[in-house]
């Protein structure tokens, strides 16, 4: 069996909208299937069979019995309320990524479009400083490349 998140977030929305007598039922039964004291009523109530309840349906009991007592102290309009709040919130948060994905791609773009005008701008000058290192061109450039540390650097860009 695997997790699929979409049936998960569904059963959550399913539980809230109970009712709060079936609520305290529902905590009940998982309570007995935890205990591993259920009767045959309570496993066809919660439609298993006795040889059906392994390591997995007692985790999953034990986690329904934690959340469902959880359930049991808010009133139904308070878990539906919560609910909707939480639905907005993911809403919310898948928006905002979606928008991060498009902000990161834009400057993406802004990055890529700035290396290739900083490559340009260094194809276009260090052809000059290298010309100037080996003896070429304007004497006073030479003796400014000669003297200036900084300018000595680009040479070992090479």
């Amino acid at each position: 069996a695997k997790f699929v998140q979409s049936i998960f977030d569904r059963y959550n929305e399913c539980l809230a909208q109970l009712p709060d007598k079936i609520v305290a039922e529902m905590y009940k039964n998982f309570m007995l299937i935890y205990l591993e004291e259920a009767d045959q009523e309570t496993l066809s109530r919660m439609t298993l069979k006795e040889n059906e309840v392994d390591e997995n349906v007692l985790g999953f009991a034990e986690m329904m019995t934690i959340k469902l007592g959880e359930m049991m102290d808010q009133p139904r309009h308070v878990r539906m309320a919560a609910l909707q709040n939480e639905k907005k919130r993911k809403a919310e948060q898948e928006e905002q990524r979606l928008e991060k994905i498009e902000r990161d791609k834009a400057n993406f773009e802004k990055l890529a479009a700035m290396k290739l005008e900083i490559q340009a701008v260094y194809d276009q000058t260090m052809p000059l400083i290298w010309a100037l290192a080996a003896g070429e061109g304007d004497i006073d450039e030479q003796r400014r490349l000669a003297r200036k540390g900084e300018l000595q650097l680009l040479l070992k860009s090479r």
